[in-house]
């Protein structure tokens, strides 16, 4: 049986992690400002700035590790996001407890893409965990500002992503952007 995450509502308090490399503060700042004003609470975890002997890691192995399970087991966060994908997530994967991860897993969600899908697919793989794939903390919202009301998002995906975290997209079909079609070659 699927573990679906909670609907996510203003005044949920957010983990900041990055399983992979570390990102700049501007951009970070600017994600945690956007969704600040959404009355979201956000607690950036101790590797989320950290860089190691790698310069493209954020931190050692084994301090994502602790942020990951930080993240995923404490009752004080009501879901995940994720600085960044990149290099570095799969590093972390022989190193996580499953069993104590799975065992205590809330219906949080955890949100990330690019290299973090493998994570994804790992937590996926072990639990049935349905988790999302979408615009993450710096890469996304805390990009430079569109003006469009969702960070360094278009009006469109920042909208959608939102009504998906708010649970009011869930079992409906997603629409395409006006004058868009959807072709299939």
């Amino acid at each position: 049986m699927a573990i679906t995450p909670l609907p996510l509502n203003a005044g949920a308090r957010i983990a900041v992690i990055s399983p992979a490399g570390p990102v700049g503060q501007e951009k970070v700042q600017r994600g945690i400002d956007f969704f600040e004003q959404l009355e979201y609470k956000l607690d950036i975890l101790p590797s989320a700035f950290k860089t190691s002997a790698k310069p493209y890691l954020a931190g050692s192995d084994h301090d994502r590790v602790a942020d990951l399970e930080q993240a995923l087991l404490d009752d004080r966060y009501d879901a995940v996001i994720c600085t960044r994908g990149g290099y570095g997530t799969m590093r972390l994967l022989p190193h996580l407890n499953y069993n104590t991860i799975l065992k205590n897993v809330k219906r949080k969600p955890f949100i990330g893409f690019s290299d973090i899908s493998a994570l994804q697919w790992a937590l996926h793989d072990h639990s049935s965990w349905i988790t999302w794939s979408g615009p993450q903390l710096a890469r996304g919202f805390g990009g430079e500002d569109r003006g469009e009301g969702f960070g360094g998002l278009d009006a469109f995906s920042g909208q959608l992503w939102f009504d998906m975290l708010q649970g009011t997209m869930w079992d409906m079909a997603l629409p395409l952007p006006e004058s868009e079609e959807l072709r299939v070659i």
